[in-house]
């Protein structure tokens, strides 16, 4: 990885990798495994943390990236019926916030970071 905060975009598709595949069994695994929904916001810190560097290598401000942690953070509470946000909100954030997620990734992947000094 790149020094000053920043993540390239090959280590960026290395880390996530490994990152999806828990997630994904995680979501697998939900309703067979208690545990499951709690496994999957353990994630969200390394993921956010990615991102932001990645992000900062693109030349943006990582404060985008509270836009998935956050939408990700309400839809693991809507999961484990922590919260609810109402009827129609709590089918809709959910797949809100792994459309989002899936972007950001998508975008973090096909970018091409900044030769520039980082200014984040």
């Amino acid at each position: 990885m790149q020094g000053g905060g920043r993540t390239a975009r090959n280590h960026f598709i290395g880390a996530m990798i490994p990152l999806a595949l828990a997630v994904a069994w995680y979501a697998i695994k939900g309703p067979a495994v208690d545990y499951a929904p709690w496994g999957v916001l353990v994630l969200v810190y390394p993921a956010a943390v990615l991102m932001v560097r990645r992000l900062h290598d693109m030349g943006h401000s990582g404060w985008l990236a509270a836009v998935p942690t956050v939408l990700s953070i309400l839809a693991m509470g809507v999961w484990t019926k922590r919260i609810s946000l109402g009827a129609q909100l709590d089918g809709v954030v959910p797949t809100a916030a792994l459309v989002v997620c899936a972007a950001f990734t998508v975008w973090g992947c096909a970018a091409k970071g900044q030769s520039a000094a980082n200014g984040f």
